[in-house]
Order: structure tokens, then C-alpha cells, then sequence
């Protein structure tokens, strides 16, 4: 093995999962803000909204197939729970 590896970055592909991990965690932030009963603080938003944005990333770098399925689940999630689904009984 050779000892010297070219290494390339590339900075639109870095933009642009930047931008990404950014609309995610805007978007759980709004979702953290909208859909407890009890209101969180605005600190607790945020931090759960950069817990989200963190996790996808590494989702996105070691198993993409899981985090597709961990944004359809967190999705399919919060949209029952904002149409009252389950009903309760």
C-alpha cells in the first residue's frame, strides 16, 4: 500500500449536506415547538433539533439505508400523532 493517498474535498457536496442536516433540524425544531402539549423551552427545541440533524448525518455515513428508514419512521411518527392516531378508546 502506497503511504501517499490522495485525498480530494469536494465543497459543494459538503454545502449541500449542510444545508440538508439544516432543513432536517429546522423542520424537527418546528415539530418539537408545534406538537407537545406541554411547551418546551426554546433551548430544549433546539438541542433535540441538533440531536436529529447529528444522528441523520451519522445514519447518512455509515448505513444510508437505515437512515431512510429512520426519516420515514420519525416522519410517519409525527404525522399520526398530529392526526390524533391512534384514537383513544
Amino acid at each position: 500500500m502506497n503511504g501517499n493517498a490522495n485525498y480530494t474535498f469536494d465543497i459543494w457536496e459538503a454545502l449541500t449536506r449542510l444545508l440538508k442536516y439544516a432543513i432536517e433540524a429546522l423542520f424537527v425544531a418546528l415539530a418539537a415547538y408545534l406538537l407537545p402539549k406541554n411547551k418546551l423551552q426554546v433551548n430544549e427545541i433546539w438541542m433535540i433539533a441538533l440531536t436529529a440533524a447529528c444522528v441523520f448525518s451519522i445514519f447518512d455515513l455509515l448505513s444510508p439505508s437505515i437512515s431512510a428508514g429512520a426519516r420515514q419512521g420519525v416522519g410517519l411518527g409525527a404525522g399520526f400523532r398530529l392526526v390524533g392516531f391512534p384514537a383513544a378508546v
